[in-house]
């Protein structure tokens, strides 16, 4: 149950995440002549489709860092520990030294001598290597690119950390956050005056999906492999280590983001609206099929095909990867089923209608069931639900229209009502009233007037409980016709009261015994009024007296 609720907290992050308002490039942070970095941060600023991009990756990495440091927290460290020589091939230094070599072992130690030799390093160095990649890539995967640039440079390689973060180390992350963290800082400016907008980006982008590929083709590292990948969109190296949910919609996030802004600053160049056209045009003309056909058909510059067709062409296209076996994990595909990615999922479309659906589903009562106040169902999906109901308004107060605010209040009551049924049925009343608070009048009223006939007969302490939470959650007097109450629920069990049961008392029974039992009932339900309301609470006292005078009345 602890997991269940870890799980859907993080759905519940991600509901906030993909609703918070889209930030603005400072005015102060834009530069004359622009760069690419800040042409990106200000496309995805406002285009809708990217933004979304950004939100969901922002999300997934913030998850995975959390994650590091529970791991740091519980064991004392989340990577390897590696010594400064760690990254030097000792191994196969120590052999050269020997003078005993062999053709298939390089005979340097520089890092291009593998490709240059057609060699490799010793098996020792190369599980080395391999072993330190993967923690550069759980680095990544958590947005740590410094972090994992630093173990690098630790490791005793530092050209490995400048193939990673290039130009001087400033963070290209097309977010607004980034570009604040640069500052006004000039170094790509001068870059890009001397070689164009975005020429250098490309040209290292480039270079790194050249590497990924010869990296593959030589039955590299899958780590370094998928490493190298990730700074270029190249799916099709990064999805085989991808083995779980997050992981891989992360890596389709990204890459799908970074194609985007990578298109976009396309149109900055030279003849660049054409050009993008005919990226549009290429990859309409042969989707899917991108490993057929020649990078050099969009230039030696751009995005090779190769990479563009990997990319899904909106959200549901890429929600359809996670979902195909042929694509990604089959781990993958087993997790789309879980209830916790099925409202990711639903949450990044936007579906918000078929979510609501969906939870009431998992949640409803069964045809059969004897009791509509037994709460029925996960408890902590009951517990989500009611939540996320909550978030969901609050964020979508201003876009509801009509089927979508109908769907939203009725189906987002049944499930907030459940869940206060839930908080009543384990002896939570003092919270029902916050969720109370949010139901139609009609649901409201009902729910309280039906706890206070069912603990009629209990202590003063639960009693209270009761009245304090309605007294503190709702209206004191009818105003606002949506929302229920103080003075109508009281009005309503009072009324009650005073109704003839059939059947409920024996007609032999004497009836005088009848009505001591009704007047006792009467009675009881007076106790309701004779609580005192916190001082805090303003007419509390004048409904109180109303309500009494008015029931005394009708003894």
């Amino acid at each position: 149950m602890a997991l269940l609720e870890f799980k859907l907290s993080k759905a519940l992050t991600m509901a906030v995440f993909l609703k918070i308002r889209n930030e603005e490039v400072p005015e102060d942070l834009i530069l004359f002549p622009t760069t690419s970095h800040l042409e990106a941060c200000q496309f995805v600023a406002t285009d809708h489709t990217a933004q979304l991009c950004l939100r969901i990756v922002d999300w997934l990495e913030g998850l995975a860092s959390k994650a590091l440091d529970l791991d740091n927290k519980v064991r004392g460290s989340y990577i390897g520990t590696y010594l400064p020589s760690t990254g030097v091939w000792n191994h196969t230094q120590r052999l050269l030294k020997k003078g005993a070599s062999n053709s298939k072992t390089v005979h340097h130690l520089d890092f291009d001598a593998p490709t240059r030799e057609h060699a490799q390093q010793l098996s020792d160095d190369k599980e080395q290597d391999e072993s330190l990649l993967e923690d550069v890539w759980t680095l990544l995967r958590a947005g740590r690119l410094k972090e994992a640039c630093a173990l690098c440079r630790s490791a005793g390689q530092p050209w490995r950390a400048a193939t990673l973060f290039p130009f001087g180390g400033l963070d290209q992350f097309p977010s607004v956050e980034a570009l604040v963290k640069n500052g006004k800082n000039r170094t790509l400016q001068a870059i890009e005056l001397e070689s164009g907008i975005g020429h250098q980006w490309r040209l290292w982008k480039w270079a790194s999906y050249c590497a990924s590929e010869r990296i593959a083709e030589q039955d590299g590292g899958k780590y370094e492999t998928a490493v190298y990948a990730a700074q270029c969109s190249n799916l099709k190296r990064i999805l085989p280590i991808c083995t779980d949910w997050e992981s891989a919609c992360w890596a389709l996030s990204k890459s799908w983001l970074d194609v985007q802004v990578d298109v976009e600053l396309a149109r900055l160049q030279p003849g660049g609206v054409d050009q993008f056209k005919s990226y549009e045009d290429a990859i309409e003309r042969s989707p899917g099929q991108g490993v057929g056909v020649s990078a050099s058909s969009v230039g030696s510059e751009n995005w090779p095909l190769q990479v563009l067709n990997q990319q899904p062409r909106n959200l549901s296209a890429l929600l359809q990867k996670l979902h195909s076996s042929d694509t990604v994990h089959e781990a993958v595909t087993r997790g789309c089923k879980e209830q916790q990615r099925q409202i990711e999922m639903n949450l990044m479309l936007g579906d918000i209608p078929r979510l609501l659906d969906l939870i009431w589903s998992w949640i409803s009562p069964s045809e059969d069931g004897h009791s509509d106040f037994r709460p029925h169902g996960d408890p902590q999906m009951i517990r989500f639900g009611a939540h996320l109901v909550l978030v969901l308004r609050y964020l979508l107060s201003d876009q509801m229209r009509d089927a979508f605010r109908e769907k939203m209040m009725t189906v987002g009551d049944l499930i907030l009502h459940m869940y206060a049924m839930f908080l009543f049925s384990k002896q939570h009343e003092e919270l029902v009233g916050i969720y109370a608070s949010q139901l139609a009048r009609h649901r409201c009223i009902d729910l309280f007037v039906h706890m206070m006939e069912l603990r009629l007969n209990s202590s003063v302490h639960i009693r209270y409980k009761i009245f304090l939470s309605a007294i503190e959650y709702l209206p004191c007097s009818p105003g606002d016709d949506s929302k229920g109450n103080f003075e109508e629920i009281i009005e309503r069990v009072l009324s009650r009261s005073r109704e003839v049961k059939v059947g409920k008392y024996d007609k032999t029974s004497d009836v005088a015994e009848q009505h001591r039992l009704l007047s006792l009932q009467k009675a009881m339900v007076i106790q309701w009024l004779c609580f005192t309301p916190p001082s805090t609470i303003n007419d509390a006292k004048i409904v109180s007296a109303k309500l009494l005078l008015r029931a005394l009345m009708h003894r």
